[in-house]
């Protein structure tokens, strides 16, 4: 293998691997964001519980 194919290969390589990193990010980001909204669920079901039985 040539030195430019290499070079190429790893270039290819690091652009993956950025592409990929950003893409957890996002992942991560989304699950931070359930993460909140599951949180807020469960005070408002804990608030809901400590004021008595739910009407429903």
């Amino acid at each position: 293998m040539r030195s430019d194919d290499i070079k190429n290969q790893i270039d290819k390589l690091k652009q993956e691997v950025t592409e990929l990193k950003a893409e957890i990010h996002d992942r991560l980001e989304a699950i931070k964001h359930l993460l909140a909204v599951y949180d807020a669920m469960v005070d408002e079901e804990t608030k809901a519980n400590a004021s008595g039985p739910n009407p429903r």
